[in-house]
């Protein structure tokens, strides 16, 4: 018994930090948001072998060698996700989110230097997350408010690029990418395991604020090569991963009982402090093959390979642990941590077309396939991701040295019921996300 209220005191503490890590991975997996232009989304971002002009940067960067003269882009796509949980199961108590609408935005600027070479930078935002549980768990039962009230978590990725045409037909490419985020967290902790082991009555939840961010940055690198020859192309994209060195300071709001002993426990159990971690957002390697059948239509089928499994374990570091002294031993309060988490390697499958309707106007339309990597072991409401089946359609105009691309995206994630949780949440999950992107191209030289 005295080994389960340490366990479950060492969770409940860790919980705010552990969701900062696993959020961030969380970003890199299932929020990983790709559609960083419209006319590349409305395709389903089946790009990898027909990525051109400046936004290659981000898609492969041995498409800015197709570049002529300069090109700068700028856009953003809205996303709007809906989730529900019903649970703790067997209780059929029905949670949704709120207010979850994120603008993950993006810039491009590149220019050709000479007939070999061009160069380009972008400033995009692929990894974020806005989870908002916080309102809406049932009154009185705060089971999924242990684990999750809310996070925001921003990242901005800048990326200096090189490309070199080899030939007329054949192009590589390749830069650095810094990555910086920031990150604000707030849930629950239960004290009612605290409570039973100090002899007091019932405790309050507490509450924690966590912001944190991972300083000036860190550093990735990411190469391409695409082929082009006649009816056919084909590209190869690497993306490294990038450990991000996250660092935070916790706010602990402490109830107060009004008994001066009690409190100034509490008080001394929970001090404001710092933590980190370190989490790698993973490797992912995209390889495309795209194909010309008529004049007018070309299509792409892409595969997207993504060492989710990066993140097996976080390690949780606290700057000053506490433990609370029983005649029975020591109790584990503030405690640095190892989790797992037990994400598995995962493959999208992506198909894309476009059909010039006029010299000024293509029709776009798409296809995904998403399995999840996430088991039902380390489900939870912080990603309640499970298979997901995606559809794209857009527009593009051009008028002059601009071009305006229009998309939108249908994300339908299929319903997930978890009964083996490791921390005893199990529920069951149904989840859709409705994406638009718009994206302003202008360039000269064409």
């Amino acid at each position: 018994m005295e080994t389960c209220r340490k366990r479950s005191l060492t969770i409940a503490v860790i919980t705010l930090f552990s969701g900062l890590a696993y959020s961030t991975s969380v970003l890199a997996g299932g929020y990983f948001v790709p559609e960083m232009d419209a006319k590349a989304m409305a395709q389903s971002v089946a790009w990898t072998a027909r990525a051109r002009g400046a936004s290659s940067v981000f898609f492969n960067p041995a498409g800015l060698a197709r570049l002529e003269g300069w090109e700068i882009k700028f856009g953003t796509t809205l996303v709007a996700w809906n989730s529900t949980a019903v649970g703790p199961l067997p209780l059929t108590l029905r949670s949704e989110l709120v207010n979850n609408i994120t603008p993950p935005s993006h810039g491009f600027a590149a220019v050709r230097l000479n007939d070999k070479f061009a160069v380009g930078i972008g400033l995009t935002t692929p990894w974020g997350l806005k989870l908002d549980w916080g309102p809406n768990w049932p009154s009185g039962y705060d089971y999924g408010a242990f684990m999750i009230e809310t996070v925001y978590l921003k990242t901005y990725l800048i990326s200096p690029t090189i490309a070199y045409a080899i030939n007329d037909k054949l192009s590589i490419g390749g830069g650095v990418q810094l990555a910086m985020a920031t990150a604000e967290l707030t849930n629950l902790i239960d004290l009612g395991s605290l409570a039973q082991a100090a002899g007091l009555p019932g405790a309050l939840p507490a509450r924690l604020a966590l912001k944190a961010d991972n300083g000036i940055g860190d550093f990735g690198v990411q190469a391409g090569i695409q082929y082009e020859s006649g009816k056919l192309s084909a590209g190869l994209a690497y993306q490294s991963a990038i450990k991000l060195g996250l660092e935070g300071i916790a706010d602990f709001t402490i109830p107060t009982s009004g008994i001066g002993q009690v409190d100034g426990l509490l008080k001394s159990l929970f001090p404001d402090q710092a933590g980190k971690t370190e989490i790698p957002l993973p490797h992912v390697v995209s390889v495309g093959v795209a194909y010309r059948p008529l004049k007018h239509l070309e299509v792409e089928v892409d595969v997207n390979y993504t060492t989710w499994s990066d993140f097996e374990t976080l390690v949780i570091d606290f700057s000053e642990e506490t433990v609370f002294s029983t005649p029975a031993g020591d109790i584990p309060v503030l405690t640095d941590a190892k989790i797992d988490e037990k994400w598995d390697n995962g493959f999208t499958y992506r198909f894309g077309a476009a059909y010039d309707l006029t010299d000024k106007m293509q029709l776009r339309a798409g296809a995904l396939y998403d399995p999840t990597v996430i088991p039902d072991e380390t489900l939870s409401p912080f990603l309640p991701e499970s298979d997901r089946i995606g559809f794209t359609a857009g527009i593009g105009f051009e008028f002059g040295d601009m071009e305006l691309d229009l998309a939108y995206m249908y994300l339908d994630l299929k319903e997930r019921t978890t009964m083996v949780q490791d921390r005893g949440f199990n529920a069951t999950y149904d989840s859709v996300a409705h994406l638009f992107g718009a994206t302003l191209t202008v360039g000269g030289g064409k």
